[in-house]
């Protein structure tokens, strides 16, 4: 499950109207690469593809995550402000904000640091 926060929703919605994609959703996905063996990729989507998990926020905000992905994001909770991220395997947490295309960044497996 990915979890939404209502700051998070706002952004994605207000993205989606910006983008005429009221109906749409933010994409996020796992790729292999980066530092730690992976990376991350948001990007906005008009809609769910067939095999998507689609998570729901406030105000029907959406998240789109593909199966293999979802294996790796997981329990993450997707918010609006920089947090702690730690990557898969690694013990050591580092407030990293994520500028790529929206105001979003990950807390990765539910960390309870803010």
């Amino acid at each position: 499950m990915i979890e939404i926060t209502e700051s998070a929703a706002r952004v994605i919605t207000r993205q989606l109207e910006k983008r005429h994609q009221p109906q749409g959703g933010l994409r996020i996905a796992v790729k292999a690469g980066g530092c730690s063996g992976f990376s991350y990729t948001f990007a906005w989507d008009e809609t769910a593809r067939e095999a998507d998990l689609v998570f729901e926020g406030a105000g029907g905000a959406k998240v789109f995550v593909d199966p293999r992905s979802l294996k790796l994001l997981d329990g993450t909770v997707l918010d609006s402000r920089a947090v702690s991220v730690q990557s898969p395997g690694d013990d050591r947490w580092w407030a990293r904000p994520l500028s790529v295309l929206a105001l979003v960044a990950l807390r990765y497996r539910a960390s309870t640091e803010t």
